[in-house]
Formats: C-alpha cells, sequence, structure tokens
C-alpha cells in the first residue's frame, strides 16, 4: 500500500485538511466507491504532469482535482 494510500485511509475528519475531504466526497461519488475513489486519488496523472491528486491538493491546486474530476463525470475524459 502506498503511504498515500495509508495517509488518505487513515484520515480523521477533525485532523484533515478540508479540501482533501471534499475532493474525497466528490471522487467517492463519480467513482461509486471509497476505495476507488482512494485509489485515485494516489496514482499520478499525466494532466498533473506525473502528480497525484494528493499531490495537487497538497500544493493548493484543488481547482484542478475538480476539474479533472468533472471532465470524468460528464464523460469528456
Amino acid at each position: 500500500m502506498s503511504q498515500q494510500l495509508l495517509y488518505l485511509k487513515n484520515l480523521k475528519p477533525d485532523h484533515t485538511n478540508k479540501s482533501e475531504v471534499a475532493v474525497i466526497k466528490e471522487a467517492e461519488s463519480i467513482f461509486s466507491s471509497l476505495d476507488k475513489a482512494l485509489r485515485w486519488m494516489t496514482k499520478p496523472k499525466k494532466q498533473f504532469s506525473g502528480m497525484t491528486p494528493l499531490d495537487m491538493i497538497q500544493r493548493g491546486q484543488r481547482d484542478q482535482v475538480s476539474q479533472l474530476l468533472t471532465k470524468i463525470n460528464q464523460g469528456s475524459w
């Protein structure tokens, strides 16, 4: 299990970055599974120059992650 996936699985609502939680919930809704959402969050994406969605969020680029999730949800990706 990757360090990032382990980190996400151990998040506690009162100890987390609200941006991370919001995007995880958005991804869970789109992928219909928390496990799938967490895996997606921790896999490098070419759209993010090889960074993971979690990396992007932690660098203050939550909007880019949400935009990609929206495209996936709309079937335009």
